[in-house]
């Protein structure tokens, strides 16, 4: 039972990065504030870093990568695209404000996941030494304060008086 459970965590959370992945690249391709695409950019790095190193535990743990789960993935990211359009205007500061909400639980939710694999090898003994939990912990620390901060950014242009 716990290698089932294992492969379904670990392949969620393999599947919710893919989304993440992609929903970066189009903040980035969308996104006419050099700033904020560099910092966004630098999130993104660090999350692909956290990917390869889920990647690995999978394939360590012996753990099958799911394909319909990353196809899942890719099909909301896609659906949710389709809302976040961002315009020249206060409109679309609201639709970046969302994809970097979304973003922020997304990292919530893979620190969480090391926190559960920390958790996790008190009893289970294949995931004991897999990763260093309080260095990829405090790597989440850094990508939610890098969001905490261009979502400030963000909440200040969209809220602020004037046009929109």
């Amino acid at each position: 039972m716990s290698q089932q459970n294992l492969a379904l965590y670990v392949n969620d959370h393999l599947a919710g990065s893919v989304g993440a992945v992609k929903l970066f690249d189009r903040i980035r391709r969308v996104s006419d504030d050099d700033g904020l695409v560099d910092r966004v950019q630098e999130v993104q790095e660090a999350v692909r870093k956290d990917q390869q190193v889920l990647d690995d535990v999978r394939r360590r743990l012996g753990i099958r990568r799911s394909r319909v789960r990353n196809l899942a993935a890719s099909l909301a990211q896609k659906l949710s695209s389709v809302k976040f359009r961002l315009e020249a205007s206060k409109q679309g500061e609201v639709q970046l404000l969302h994809a970097l909400d979304s973003l922020s639980l997304g990292i919530e939710g893979k620190k969480a996941l090391w926190s559960a694999l920390e958790v996790g090898a008190e009893v289970n003994p294949r995931l004991r030494g897999l990763v260093d939990h309080d260095a990829l912990i405090q790597r989440a620390d850094d990508q939610l304060a890098t969001l905490r901060d261009l979502r400030s950014e963000v909440a200040r242009r969209a809220f602020s008086p004037g046009e929109g």
